[in-house]
């Protein structure tokens, strides 16, 4: 069928056989972009590529991982996450060695280089140089934590967060270093932990050169530079520099013990006092 001024209607995202989500563009437009979608009018080089978008409109996640439960709508995205697992990151920070995933992962770092902040927090004016970390720190200000751990009750923002921490119930330490064999329930923990062996520090402070091993501990240090201690407990007043630093003190408010020893079964408040403990098992 045959449009208004010479455009060629095509199909839908089925079959791109029906005329009511696609269109070819004129023909001068047609040695690049020649299709577009019914939906939110995005325009595609192909047809195959136009496919592969109308899965965001319609849910469709047919890659799935083999390793968890997670579900993909383009292969690309599962190799990359498949990354993960493997621990595969190829590429690379020319300024601080760091490395990465995915090119998107580096090309948003690269902007913590530039030393800008442009995304603010609305609440208390924060400044943060991603944007996901300004959705992070956001839930800082939203007190509702639907997940709940079924084994000692403590609620969590998000699922990824619950998951993590029941792994200190069930003792299970997915995330293993090639060096000296240590497990750890997180991967960035693992990746911290690495360069304990490499001797690494890739964030580097911007006022003094001072490098770190941690981007917490960089975060934590640059706080003495310019006296900000944003995180504030609700209970005695007490400002910290770092929420993990306020996380571990309102511990000493609410006595929960949430650390637990594979060993013995004996908790702990303070993840570092479980570690220490622990040390009197491979002494004995």
């Amino acid at each position: 069928m045959i449009g208004n001024q010479g455009e060629e209607i095509l199909g839908c995202e089925q079959s791109l056989s029906n005329n009511s989500s696609v269109k070819r563009v004129p023909a001068k437009s047609r040695k690049r972009f020649r299709y577009e979608c019914g939906v939110c009018k995005k325009m595609f080089p192909s047809k195959s590529a136009l496919e592969t978008h109308m899965q965001t409109h319609t849910g469709e996640k047919p890659f799935q991982c083999p390793e968890c439960d997670k579900a993909f709508g383009q292969d690309w995205h599962l190799k990359t996450h498949m990354r993960t697992h493997t621990g595969d990151k190829p590429y690379k920070c020319p300024v601080c060695g760091k490395l990465f995933a995915s090119n998107s992962g580096l090309k948003k770092h690269s902007i913590v280089h530039l030393g800008e902040k442009p995304f603010e927090c609305q609440v208390c004016g924060m400044g943060f140089v991603l944007e996901c970390d300004l959705r992070s720190h956001a839930k800082t200000h939203n007190k509702e934590r639907p997940h709940e751990c079924s084994e000692c009750g403590k609620s969590f923002k998000t699922s990824s967060d619950l998951v993590c921490h029941v792994r200190n119930h069930t003792g299970d330490k997915p995330f293993q270093c090639l060096t000296c064999g240590k497990g750890f329930t997180k991967l960035s923990v693992l990746e911290e932990h690495t360069r304990t062996h490499t001797g690494e520090r890739p964030f580097l402070c911007y006022v003094c050169g001072k490098g770190f091993s941690q981007s917490s501990s960089l975060r934590f240090h640059s706080s003495i530079h310019t006296g900000e201690k944003p995180y504030k407990c609700s209970t005695c007043g007490k400002a910290f520099g770092l929420k993990s630093i306020l996380e571990r003190h309102k511990l000493i408010h609410t006595g929960e013990k949430s650390f637990l020893c594979d060993k013995c079964g004996r908790t702990f408040v303070l993840k570092s006092h479980l570690a220490r403990h622990r040390k009197k098992h491979f002494r004995s």
